[in-house]
């Protein structure tokens, strides 16, 4: 089916059970429900996939381009990084353009989901360092998108 569309913002219910679509990848079978949305290059964008109560659902998120097989070439995805076992991905696209992403699970377990997609807070340069002395104590505050090390 085609994918189902989705807005920036806008956070949606679903859920993955036995009838839920299916194709093959790398010789697994994969349940997805899939979601269309335009994303533009260099911007960040925070994805989060999480588990609905009920049954034991550990979510995956993937996000790519459909192939040829009808399989998701995916370009990211992630399981755990959300808390527990949901997933949450931080996702900048190289080019502007039209993305799937995909509802998956890990396992066999079946349930409901909530997914959002919202801009995330851009990198930043890290704020001017103050010295830290033995037994001196400092407070901030640490963001997402905050400062990031630099190799």
């Amino acid at each position: 089916p085609a994918p189902i569309a989705l807005t920036l913002g806008q956070a949606v219910s679903g859920a993955i059970t036995e009838s839920t679509p299916r194709y093959e990848a790398d010789g697994e079978d994969v349940p997805a429900v899939r979601y269309g949305l335009r994303l533009e290059a260099g911007k960040v964008y925070k994805i989060s996939l999480t588990a609905g109560s009920g049954r034991e659902l550990d979510p995956k998120v993937a996000i790519g381009k459909i192939a040829t097989d009808g399989s998701l070439d995916a370009v990211a995805q992630n399981d755990d990084s959300g808390a527990g076992s949901n997933a949450m991905l931080r996702f900048r696209p190289e080019t502007t353009g039209n993305f799937v992403l995909e509802a998956q699970r890990v396992g066999s377990d079946i349930g409901t989901y909530r997914l959002t997609v919202e801009p995330a807070a851009s990198d930043r340069a890290p704020e001017a360092s103050q010295p830290l002395r033995l037994g001196l104590a400092i407070s901030g505050q640490l963001r997402d998108g905050g400062a990031r090390l630099v190799r």
